[in-house]
């Protein structure tokens, strides 16, 4: 529902729990008895709407001003596990983003080296990883709703328990590691949430 225009709609009593409704227009909407719980309602002004308080727990709004102070540190963070990589652990190390907001952060993570990558229950949604190198990089309970991992290398990568409805992965690896034991590390996908068709065009481990 992205951007849609719903100003003056009758949307009583309608569920929008869950839903991708970046920068929809509602000015005018009758929303009484509406659910909008852990929808994502970034950009869009409520000012005005008759809405219970109740209606808005677990939305995802804008993005707070202290995570786009952060956005400085973090992107050291990127840049020393770049490092890590390039330099097979001689120098750096692996970006740890755990808890983070990385929303802010939108154009900083495409074409990345970033293996073993920290980001457990971040917030992620729409963020773009297209073609970074994400080997054994760690997403437990985050928020990835409509990212793009197009061409993304995610091999023995764990998204445990994280939400990827509309999150695409269209070319990306999502193959098994081999690791310096011999042994193989799958992707583990455990509790997350996505749908039927989610990794229908990835490269998957052959069964």
């Amino acid at each position: 529902m992205k951007g849609a225009r719903l100003n003056n709609a009758s949307l009583r009593g309608a569920d929008f729990s869950g839903a991708l409704m970046q920068g929809v227009k509602l000015k005018g909407a009758s929303l009484a008895g509406a659910s909008f719980e852990g929808a994502v309602l970034t950009g869009v002004d409520l000012t005005g709407l008759e809405l219970d308080p109740a209606a808005l727990v677990g939305c995802v709004i804008d993005p707070s001003g202290e995570a786009h102070r952060r956005v400085a540190e973090l992107t050291a963070r990127i840049e020393a596990a770049g490092r890590w990589v390039a330099t097979n652990g001689d120098e750096g190390e692996p970006a740890v983003l755990d808890g983070e907001d990385l929303r802010p952060m939108l154009g900083l993570f495409a074409g990345r080296r970033l293996a073993a990558m920290s980001a457990r229950n971040v917030c992620a949604i729409g963020v773009d990883f297209r073609g970074a190198q994400l080997q054994g990089a760690n997403f437990d309970g985050a928020d990835l709703r409509d990212a793009d991992f197009t061409e993304a290398d995610l091999r023995g990568a764990s998204f445990r328990g994280a939400k990827l409805w509309h999150a695409r992965f269209v070319h990306a690896d999502v193959r098994s590691l081999p690791l310096t034991t011999g042994q193989l590390r799958r992707v583990n996908l455990e509790g997350a949430a996505f749908g039927a068709a989610c990794f229908t065009a990835s490269l998957m481990d052959a069964h």
